[in-house]
């Protein structure tokens, strides 16, 4: 997200650059926000919208929507997070139509913005993600999180079900609601520690849930590659592997989200 700048014709020439390198057509849509960092979805979310909507001026990227994404918010940030989420849907309500969210509280939060449509995200889905396991990662599978819509969360006004590709051949061919996939990354992993952030202090103060930081995230990242050559690469709190190679059944097709890191990541720590 901190990829989207003040400067118009670099955000341009960038999103032109990820529209190639996804193979689209066209982007009609970005993502902005956080799935997993609070922190991060405060110190940037305002500006990236801002700068998305003025993007919007221009004759090529008028069409742009933006879906804004949420993290799950800790206790201490849970109050700033939805005072800055209505702000945000107060003055950009004309181009933000979508929210995601990852947890069931912002579920109920979010539901008084009637003018945006309500995806529930990634991390709502709890099934098993390593590429290692290959038996497992090469079967057919759909997902767990399938199963939420035929209970609780058919309560709530749901528009899309977001994914991970936490195998090489996902089933949705008998799940009647719109869908999207996050590709060609999929999380492996996430918590609340940020080593990164940890770097710059004292022995007694590393290694702290949503601990203050400096946003190092922004700036370096760990690459890992293992014996059989599946590779990793962790960003602030999250650890990613990345896959090529896959096919989704949908009824009605389904968006892919596609998530740019190649172009923008640090040359990161090789481990």
């Amino acid at each position: 997200m901190h990829v989207i700048s003040n400067d118009a014709a670099a955000n341009q020439d960038l999103i032109n650059k990820i529209t190639v390198r996804a193979g689209f057509e066209f982007t009609d849509r970005l993502y902005v926000g956080s799935n997993f960092c609070c922190r991060y979805f405060l110190r940037y979310v305002e500006s990236a919208v801002k700068n998305v909507a003025s993007l919007k001026k221009t004759a090529a990227f008028s069409h742009i929507k933006i879906t804004l994404c949420l993290p799950i918010f800790s206790q201490r940030y849970l109050e700033t997070g939805k005072k800055v989420i209505s702000t945000l849907m107060k003055k950009h309500g004309d181009v933000i139509d979508e929210i995601t969210v990852n947890d069931y509280g912002m579920l109920v939060f979010v539901q008084k913005f009637s003018g945006a449509k309500i995806n529930v995200g990634r991390l709502f889905n709890k099934d098993v993600r390593d590429i290692r396991h290959a038996e497992y990662y090469n079967a057919s599978h759909t997902p767990n999180a399938v199963g939420l819509t035929s209970s609780v969360l058919n309560g709530f006004n749901v528009s899309r079900y977001e994914f991970d590709l936490t195998n090489r051949f996902l089933d949705f061919k008998d799940f009647d609601k719109d869908i999207a996939v996050y590709a060609p990354y999929v999380y492996a992993t996430t918590g609340l520690v940020c080593e990164f952030g940890s770097s710059k202090k004292r022995a007694d103060e590393k290694f702290r849930p949503n601990n203050d930081c400096d946003f190092e995230c922004a700036t370096v990242c760990n690459r890992y590659k293992t014996v059989f050559l599946e590779e990793y690469v962790k960003i602030g709190r999250t650890v990613y592997f990345k896959v090529d190679d896959y096919f989704v059944t949908a009824k009605s097709g389904y968006r892919l989200i596609f998530e740019p890191f190649d172009l923008f990541l640090p040359v990161g720590n090789d481990l």
